[in-house]
């Protein structure tokens, strides 16, 4: 990474994240001098492995087609295979049982979400998901536990998720990877060669013949478009970002799409005290799945991971400590309080929607909203240009992210 005063290029991106790697990475390959500012202390954005190999925030490589995997070859990254629905593990009746009914009742829901589209059209996924849950002779339990799978699984609340979102890709219908020497590696490799400036958060965007972006440093940097990838929790809080008024079919996106509300929990035990196999474990509580971070491993340590959505975080009340002591509860319940105080080690909250840099998991379509995607993307006057996960059907995904900012680095080629 350079730190020199050179404030000029032919290409600024607003954001290091996956989206704005991408993007610099073709943009300068094809002759472009591109300069990325990223407002946080470190590169990335939402993709984060710490020391351990534990992923704080992306995690999942989804389905075998998608570009991460054309990253993960041309650097020569290893991946392992998740668990498949045999693994599958859920909290109920007291216990923690196998039970994979989860996975086969929420393939349900989406092919009834599938339905109702094609032939009554949009509403909620709530009322989808009550219908299906309503004709079940299933215990309470697991159908609180499908509703909290959902939540975590897109970050929202039922009632604010469409059906289109419903369809979005997700982790319930695709075989996920995860890559052996962590996400942050693969994104390191791809940083290699950029120019990437830390602590520049930039605070207005104006645009003539040239764009012209200043940052909270008070520095001012041209040139002749902008790739802007700044997640969609942060343009709702900064609608003055933008120094002329954007079309009133963007403005109107940005207020629509939805702002996932998803933290992680990263409990560190001296030994691991759930069965080997388990490879997920949902529940009906506030902290709705549970995982081994260190899952397919040769030499696994005893790391649970917790992905907590919508409902689940709101009974957090913002609060890091509450969201530690209720998991450290959670625990004690599921697995014995014995047990947990005996071998838990340490128990870390990384909450994304606090995080002034994200604000937010990933997004969503609420109903009504489908199509609004498209429009985020849209370039305006040929000199801003719009990427990001929220920007892609493959929305809430890594390679969503990559999708984006290939899209909006060939559009920005096309246009120089």
């Amino acid at each position: 990474m350079k730190s020199n005063a050179e404030h000029s290029a032919d290409l600024t991106i607003v954001g290091a994240g996956a989206a704005g790697i991408e993007a610099a990475k073709i943009a300068q390959e094809n002759g472009a001098r591109v300069i990325l500012l990223e407002g946080n202390d470190r590169p990335h954005g939402r993709i984060n492995t710490d020391s351990h190999f534990v992923e704080h925030g992306a995690e999942f490589l989804h389905g075998v087609q998608s570009k991460t995997w054309e990253h993960v070859k041309e650097y020569g990254l290893t991946t392992i295979s998740d668990g498949d629905v045999k693994n599958s593990y859920v909290y109920m009746e007291g216990k923690v049982q196998k039970n994979n009914q989860c996975e086969i009742l929420i393939a349900k829901i989406r092919e009834k979400a599938r339905e109702h589209l094609s032939t009554k059209g949009e509403t909620s996924a709530d009322r989808i998901i009550k219908q299906v849950l309503h004709n079940l002779d299933i215990p309470e339990e697991l159908k609180s536990t499908i509703r909290g799978a959902i939540e975590s699984e897109y970050g929202a609340r039922l009632r604010n998720l469409g059906l289109p979102g419903l369809q979005e890709p997700s982790s319930f219908e695709e075989e996920n990877f995860r890559l052996e020497e962590g996400y942050s590696a693969l994104l390191q490799r791809m940083s290699e060669g950029l120019d990437i400036r830390l602590h520049q958060n930039v605070q207005r965007i104006d645009w003539g013949n040239d764009v012209e972006l200043t940052t909270g440093t008070g520095e001012t940097f041209r040139s002749k478009g902008v790739i802007s990838t700044i997640p969609a929790g942060i343009l709702k809080q900064q609608p003055d970002l933008f120094m002329k008024p954007l079309p009133p079919e963007k403005i109107e996106a940005f207020g629509r799409i939805g702002v996932g509300e998803v933290w992680k929990i990263i409990a560190t035990f001296r030994k691991r005290i759930w069965k080997e196999d388990m490879a997920v474990l949902r529940t009906p509580l506030l902290t709705q799945v549970w995982w081994p971070a260190h899952w397919g491993r040769s030499k696994p340590a005893p790391i649970l991971t917790a992905l907590i959505g919508a409902n689940g975080v709101k009974k957090f009340g913002q609060s890091e400590d509450e969201a530690s002591r209720i998991a450290f509860e959670e625990l004690k319940l599921m697995f014995g309080a014995s047990k947990v105080e005996n071998a838990l080690e340490n128990i870390d909250v990384i909450p994304w929607t606090l995080d002034p840099h994200i604000r937010t998991g990933y997004s969503y379509l609420p109903p009504h909203a489908n199509g609004i995607r498209k429009t985020l993307a849209e370039p305006v006057d040929g000199k801003l240009f719009f990427a990001g996960e929220a920007t892609d059907p493959e929305a809430g995904t890594v390679h969503g992210a990559f999708n984006s900012g290939e899209r909006a680095a060939l559009e920005f080629l096309r246009s120089s």
